[in-house]
């Protein structure tokens, strides 16, 4: 417990100096975070999928993965284009080794391709979004860790049936519905505490009500993403997807609900750059 309390404190400590990087001396370095996650997640679910992926599709999802990122920072718009090449450049080795590779390892590797690296490609694009894609990112980073709190405590205090025995035996109903209210809290805080996040969807005191159903379903997001990490690891046999984290297992079994939460606030934030 002590050891995932103090990994807990450094990871809210990293995260706290990376946001005051972006702020205060270029919003680019944020970005190196995100890379670091892409490099190090990339590596641990390649290991988790094993001989299931082929050698020449795992060169193609580690150039992507070390790609995306510096081309995101520098280039605009190149998310799409980057992963619709790389993702037929996976398909392709289905023709190049045709008789070493099954539809299933396509499958495999095509899933190594988009998780994480893809995904994390959603909070890039919002990282680079300006004032607005700060108050993204502090959705992103705000309503999961508190969704995750809200959880554990009233999980841990209430218990009762559980949400999905088979996935995750130790995720409640209870757990859920106290993430849902604190997950819609820290919505709301953010809405409350940081100028930038007022009037940004629309100009009234109600505004409030917006964040509260935006943290409202960014914490069911978050859960489905917590329990979707789960179901590949059950099937993959393995209880962590590494173990870098001490108490957290690896990067992936920390940021899986992050990366579903910056697709959803994305696709929010695309939705208001069009309605603009």
């Amino acid at each position: 417990m002590l050891k995932r309390t103090l990994t807990g404190i450094g990871i809210i400590i990293i995260t706290a100096g990376v946001f005051c990087l972006r702020q205060f001396v270029d919003y680019r370095l944020f970005n190196l975070l995100f890379f670091l996650l892409a490099v190090i997640g990339t590596f641990e679910i390649l290991r988790a999928l094993g001989d299931r992926v082929t050698a020449l599709a795992k060169c193609v999802v580690w150039a992507y993965a070390l790609a995306l990122v510096p081309l995101m920072t520098f280039f605009d718009n190149v998310w799409a284009i980057v992963t619709f090449i790389a993702s037929l450049a996976v398909i392709g080795t289905f023709v190049l080794e045709f008789d070493k590779v099954s539809i299933e390892s396509v499958g495999a590797a095509l899933l190594a391709l988009f998780y994480p690296t893809g995904m994390l490609g959603a909070a890039i694009a919002l990282n680079v979004a300006g004032d607005n894609g700060f108050v993204a990112l502090l959705l992103v980073f705000v309503v999961t860790p508190f969704a995750d709190t809200g959880a554990y405590l009233l999980g841990s205090l209430i218990k009762g049936p559980k949400l999905s025995p088979v996935i995750s035996p130790h995720k409640t109903i209870s757990g859920f519905i106290g993430g849902l209210f604190s997950g819609a809290l820290g919505s709301c805080l953010v809405w409350l505490i940081f100028p930038a996040a007022k009037g940004l969807f629309v100009s009234a005191d109600w505004e409030w009500v917006i964040y509260l159903i935006i943290g409202l379903v960014a914490t069911a997001v978050s859960v489905f993403g917590d329990l979707t990490e789960g179901a590949m690891k059950r099937k993959l046999g393995i209880k962590d997807m590494g173990n870098i984290l001490p108490g957290h297992g690896g990067v992936l079994d920390r940021i899986d609900s992050t990366m579903f939460v910056a697709v959803f606030v994305y696709f929010i934030f695309a939705i208001i750059k069009i309605a603009a």
